[in-house]
């Protein structure tokens, strides 16, 4: 069954501020707001706690610079940590908290755990560098959407390593499982833009993440892990290949295992790819990537029949396809749900399709209907596309829509 969806017309912005506040305002005096705050020891030094404190000063209000995001240090005025914004107003962290649970519809004692595995590197763009690599990209999108995320990954005993170890604890992200490389420099990516905003990469080999290792953090963080992101990319060079298949291997039996194939280069292989398959139980690709993917496994037909062969051949419980300015589409036990992309002013791509499959992460651990999934993931993605780099802010009502 093939389901077609309309995209909605867009949300009308502004007159939602109001409403947050007062929604806010009226949990805020309430004692059963207590049970979505997070004490101050809870956040990492300097980030969460600092929005916390704004609190007393304006509800519903931040100390920000107009207009600035999470960026790195010549791109932005935002103090770390400050994710959410709307507009030029953020919300405070008590209210994030509230947001993120009710617009998953989860209870407050369940947050799900989510890991990226793999790379983890400096995205050098035109305007600055930024956080990248598509796992940590999951992770940090993951967690925006209120998972508990790790990063799996390695990088250098040099300046760019520490920078990346802070900027992940700055984001939130759990950091233990990125372990330092003694030898190997910090991976970084030089990132080309076209005219439409579409990124070409140019990516160093025999860098840190490529000789990850599996430490005792490692293996304690796939021990309690809902869902799993990995890519071909992070599999280039034998060592972090076997570690990576060895923690698949060793997940827990009902955790999801993405494979979000992200064909980069010359690296990767029919064999690597059909590899990665018998892994895995989520399946995400693009429509560059799938034409590929069906001349390697000689499947035959349209995108949905080649989708549901995929699904069939490797007993997957969801497979994704997105198809930049058409859409996406989603196979989720035999139904398959399809929505076009709305209209937006491109900035860049980079990072659309990790949050697009955060969110998809995110809507199968929570049980939610195809429709809702995709919707989500559409906005998710529509976000990243409409701002700089692979992890810009989130605004207020993205997190308050929900699914």
């Amino acid at each position: 069954m093939v389901v077609e969806l309309k995209s909605r017309p867009e949300r009308a912005s502004q007159p939602l501020v109001p409403r947050l506040r007062s929604f806010h305002d009226e949990w805020i005096s309430t004692s059963r707001i207590a049970r979505f705050r997070r004490r101050p020891d809870e956040f990492p030094a300097g980030t969460e706690h600092k929005a916390s404190q704004a609190e007393t000063k304006e509800p519903g209000t931040r100390n920000q610079e107009p207009g600035t995001g999470n960026q790195e240090p010549g791109t932005g005025n935002q103090e770390p940590g400050t994710l959410n914004r709307y507009n030029q107003t953020s919300f405070p962290a008590s209210f994030r908290s509230l947001t993120l649970v009710c617009a998953m519809g989860m209870p407050a004692s369940r947050t799900f755990r989510c890991l990226g595995l793999g790379e983890v590197l400096w995205d050098l763009l035109p305007g600055g560098k930024q956080l990248g690599g598509a796992p940590a990209n999951f992770a940090y999108h993951a967690h925006a959407l209120g998972a508990q995320s790790w990063v799996i990954s390695r990088v250098g005993a040099d300046a760019s390593g520490r920078e990346i170890l802070e900027r992940l604890r700055q984001l939130g992200l759990e950091a233990a499982g990125v372990s330092v490389d003694p030898v190997a420099p910090t991976g970084t990516v030089s990132v080309a833009l076209d005219a439409e905003g579409h990124a070409s990469y140019t990516i160093h080999e025999n860098v840190a993440w490529d000789f990850l290792e599996i430490t005792a953090s490692i293996q304690n963080a796939v021990a309690q892990a809902d869902a799993i992101c990995f890519g071909s990319l992070a599999q280039r060079h034998p060592v972090a290949r076997s570690s990576i298949r060895r923690i698949l291997e060793t997940a827990p039996a009902g955790a999801l295992r993405i494979f979000d194939i992200n064909l980069r280069q010359h690296f990767h292989s029919p064999a690597l790819v059909e590899e990665s398959l018998r892994l895995t139980n989520v399946l995400k690709l693009n429509e560059h990537e799938l034409p590929q993917v069906a001349q390697w496994l000689n499947l035959a037909g349209s995108a949905t029949e080649q989708l549901k062969q995929l699904a069939a051949r490797y007993s997957l419980k969801a497979v994704a396809l997105t198809q930049g300015s058409q859409g996406s589409m989603l196979w989720v036990d035999g139904t398959i749900v399809q929505r076009p992309a709305a209209k937006i002013q491109v900035v860049d791509t980079v990072g659309a399709g990790d949050s697009y499959t955060a969110a998809l992460a995110i809507g199968l651990l929570a049980g939610h209907a195809l429709e809702r999934i995709i919707e989500r993931a559409h906005q998710v993605a529509e976000n990243v596309c409409s701002q700089p780099g692979a992890t810009p802010p989130y605004p207020g009502w993205l997190l308050v829509a929900g699914y």
